[in-house]
């Protein structure tokens, strides 16, 4: 499973005393532990029940499953600024599970989209992915205004939730067979700063490029007669690094 975690710091991890610092360990924690030990504060008794009822599924599938068991209990909102970033991704699912409308999903986890913590950035997008597959069209409109905020974390999240395929999640259908919808989103990122979002919409075009590499190409060669900026000049060849054989 890669590099090896220490006893005393898979043991730290499994009690909330501190967030992961890569994927490995992040694969590595003990949800069912560290159930208990949040559970040992008054306020989430409950999750000790929670523990002994944890499905044997991949981490993403646990996650899910244990936001939506806080989803239906109490006092979810209290874990929210808790140290351990899976607690927190716990809280992130529990939030967008109570959301019946998209817009308000999106708004509930839009905290967790500007986290400090990778995972838990990862979490919120596929935390209402389902329901970017299901409006698409209306992700789009709501998120068009997040690409201008001033956390690039917040302007990646536009982009990564509303990938045609991505990883690790259900595919946008729509979007894979025609990403014009896409486009108002896009064009308003392909001159970002960040290369922590140029990289998302590189890859929200490598994506397209599979089944649409005319519309990426044709895209692309638009962007580069509006802008010579490096972040153009990066986003325009990674976006097309898959599409030799398709041309």
């Amino acid at each position: 499973m890669g590099t090896s975690i220490s006893t005393k710091r898979l043991n730290d991890l499994n009690q909330g005393l501190c967030s992961t610092a890569n994927l490995n360990e992040w694969l590595a924690v003990d949800h069912a532990k560290l159930l208990n030990s949040v559970s040992q504060k008054p306020s989430f008794r409950y999750l000790a029940d929670v523990a002994k009822r944890l499905p044997k599924v991949s981490v993403p599938k646990q996650l899910a499953w244990i936001g939506s068991q806080i989803s239906e209990l109490k006092n979810g909102e209290l874990l929210q600024n808790h140290p351990s970033d899976v607690v927190r991704s716990w809280v992130c699912y529990a939030f967008a599970a109570k959301a019946n409308e998209i817009e308000d999903a999106l708004e509930v986890v839009k905290p967790f989209a500007g986290d400090v913590h990778f995972g838990v950035r990862e979490i919120a997008w596929m935390s209402v992915r389902e329901k970017i597959c299901e409006y698409p069209n209306e992700a789009i409109k709501i998120l068009l205004p997040w690409t201008k905020d001033s956390n690039e974390n917040i302007r990646r999240f536009a982009s990564e939730a509303t990938r045609p395929r991505g990883v690790w999640a259900k595919h946008i259908d729509q979007f894979k067979k025609d990403p014009e919808p896409g486009r108002p989103l896009l064009d308003r990122l392909f001159k970002d700063d960040s290369r922590y979002v140029q990289n998302s919409v590189a890859n929200w075009l490598n994506d397209a490029a599979k089944s649409s590499p005319k519309w990426v190409k044709s895209l692309c060669a638009d962007w580069q007669e509006k802008s010579a900026s490096k972040a153009t000049i990066y986003i325009v060849k990674r976006a097309q690094r898959s599409m030799k054989e398709k041309l």
